[in-house]
């Protein structure tokens, strides 16, 4: 939809920007001004789609938590503002070297690329949660329950430990019981990854997740829904937690953006006080605020881990926690029954 697709109208017009801003530097373009005027043109539509971001960090400083947001907000409000004040000292004093030192695409550009990697995120975040949906799909919500020799469709969390319920050939195992069968076939790839069909005799465990792949069967139930083998799976995969690396970066972050306010705002005085110049205290204060923007930090953790999450769902390997995935690459040894 149209607030999704929000970064790719910052990036549409982001790179037409920081070609023009380059171009300018290299090439001996004599005016300026125009090109200033272009800039500010190509950044309006960047500043509207990225306007969540300066809501959420403003929102963010006011209540005294500055997050990245906070951090993105502040760099490239600063340099938008002083490109204006340099703007405006042009017009009145006509030195032309002044607008070199317009910074509209380094507003533009990181508020693009902040979007950007957001929109990866959600997308990985979609897939992540797109292979959980595809499991719980795939569970059966009813089954047969088999009572007075009658077959009545039932909702699996109505069914009771003890109750007999038939498996039709080719439906999926929904609940798990005991079989009262003589035997059957079944196809237990998904819980085992087993490939090959398998055949249980009567009074041997059938687990949920199973397919039928011969005759009719019977089972007797000996697990509630949410605690059989594919609710246990759902209900794990739902309740996956952050692995301890992003929770790291989450503290980081809340620490590393304050200190960055003040280090910058403490450069810039200090530079002031030195040189009396205002302008170059600004540089100080806004170069800081936007190379010290900790993006990195903030998407390339969740992002590694709900990519590895994903790609391991599609091969039926599902992952109890964040932490559990963060072990494994500590893991030397691997031995499979």
């Amino acid at each position: 939809n149209n607030k999704n697709n929000k970064y790719l109208l910052a990036i549409i017009f982001a790179i037409p920007l920081f070609i023009i801003s380059m171009a300018s530097m290299v090439l001996d373009i004599k005016n300026e001004l125009l090109i200033c005027i272009i800039e500010i043109i190509l950044l309006l539509p960047i500043l509207y789609a990225g306007s969540q971001i300066f809501k959420r960090g403003f929102l963010s400083l006011i209540k005294l938590v500055p997050n990245m947001d906070s951090l993105i907000m502040l760099g490239s409000s600063s340099a938008i503002l002083y490109s204006l004040y340099m703007l405006i000292l042009y017009l009145n004093e006509k030195n032309h070297s002044l607008l070199h030192n317009v910074y509209f695409e380094s507003a533009g550009v990181i508020i693009a690329v902040i979007m950007l990697g957001k929109k990866l995120e959600n997308n990985a975040t979609q897939n992540a949660k797109s292979a959980l949906e595809s499991l719980i799909n795939l569970a059966p919500k009813t089954a047969l329950k088999y009572e007075n020799n009658t077959a009545i469709k039932t909702n699996i969390n109505d069914i009771d430990i003890g109750e007999t319920i038939s498996i039709p050939k080719g439906a999926f195992v929904s609940l798990d019981g005991i079989l009262l069968s003589a035997n059957c076939i079944l196809d237990t790839s998904l819980i085992t990854g087993e490939s090959k069909k398998i055949e249980k005799q009567k009074g041997e465990v059938i687990l949920s997740g199973s397919i039928n792949y011969g005759e009719q069967f019977f089972l007797q139930v000996t697990a509630k829904a949410s605690d059989s083998m594919i609710g246990k799976i759902i209900n794990l995969m739902q309740g996956i937690k952050k692995a301890p690396i992003a929770r790291i970066a989450d503290i980081v972050s809340a620490y590393f953006v304050p200190i960055i306010i003040f280090v910058a705002l403490a450069g810039a005085i200090c530079w002031y006080l030195i040189k009396g110049d205002l302008h170059f205290s600004f540089i100080i204060l806004t170069s800081t605020l936007l190379i010290s923007c900790p993006c990195a930090l903030g998407l390339a953790t969740p992002l590694s881990i709900l990519i590895a999450t994903n790609k391991a769902s599609k091969k039926a390997i599902y992952f109890k926690s964040g932490e559990s995935l963060e072990k494994l690459g500590g893991i030397d040894v691997v031995v499979f029954d």
